[in-house]
């Protein structure tokens, strides 16, 4: 028996049709709404009176009209919730897999969409500077950088839309779960002197903030990819927390960086241990 759409499925079927006419994302007709299930409806009763009146009035026996059979047999499924529940889920699952068709294609809009805006972010920084989103406000800065402020505004507020339809169709629609740690990598690959400096590590810096840090804008293909960027990232960490302990340990220039209290000596000492290890 076919199932019903878990209460995540219709929720992100829902919201990615909502945010696609906000982003002007094209779905194909059977993808962008949801038809009424088929259902049958039950005779009125006055119907099932008749009939049976014209079987007895022909010298029938009403229990073999085929007529009042066909009444009473469509007023008995119509009112059999389980054919209901059923009739529904056929067409929930012919939506789904309308939906899930469709997927590849808002995917690839998505990122088209993405490359742009993060290009114009890109355009923008030796314009405006490093000045923090929340910060922007064109009206008080001179006309060429007003301009470009609004600019950023909007392909920010756009890419803040995307990454989550992104991750609606990633997670939400297939009932996955989300690394709360790993949000920063799933549009942007810093490397791991901006993952530590900048505590990325959990954290949801807006695309241009991210900019301003130097880092990378680069839309993840799928969860997976995602994954792969922490993971390597928490590899590189452990590597130089490994590194530093052991400068530290057995000398090498970390038990004199450690008793000037120079942190910055210790971590540069630490990566550069991480690297030679690499390599």
């Amino acid at each position: 028996m076919q199932n019903k759409l878990t209460s995540n499925q219709a929720a992100a079927i829902m919201l990615v049709r909502q945010e696609a006419r906000h982003l002007n994302i094209t779905l194909p007709v059977d993808a962008a709404s949801t038809p009424q299930p088929l259902s049958i409806t039950a005779p009125d009763p006055d119907e099932i009176t008749d009939a049976v009146t014209k079987a007895l009035e022909a010298g029938k026996d009403p229990g073999q009209d085929k007529t009042v059979q066909a009444l009473v047999t469509r007023a008995y499924v119509a009112n059999l919730h389980s054919v209901d529940e059923a009739l529904e889920a056929k067409r929930d699952q012919a939506a789904l897999e309308a939906f899930r068709d469709a997927v590849p294609a808002i995917l690839d809009q998505l990122a088209e969409m993405f490359a742009t805006d993060a290009a114009t972010l890109k355009k923008h920084i030796d314009t405006i500077g490093p000045v923090p989103l929340d910060s922007l406000a064109p009206a008080n800065m001179p006309l060429n950088v007003g301009k470009a402020a609004l600019e950023v505004l909007e392909a920010s507020k756009r890419i803040a839309k995307v990454i989550s339809v992104w991750g609606i169709i990633h997670y939400m629609l297939n009932n996955g779960s989300r690394n709360p740690y790993a949000k920063t990598v799933q549009a942007a690959t810093p490397t791991l002197r901006q993952w530590t400096e900048n505590q990325l590590h959990g954290a949801d810096p807006a695309a241009w903030d991210l900019v301003v840090m130097g880092v990378s804008l680069d839309l993840a293909a799928d969860p997976e990819e995602v994954e792969s960027r922490f993971a390597s990232l928490q590899r590189q960490t452990d590597s130089e927390h490994a590194a530093a302990l052991e400068a530290e340990k057995w000398g090498h220039g970390g038990q004199a960086a450690r008793i000037a209290g120079n942190k910055g000596a210790l971590d540069n000492l630490a990566h550069n241990f991480a690297q030679a290890n690499a390599s």
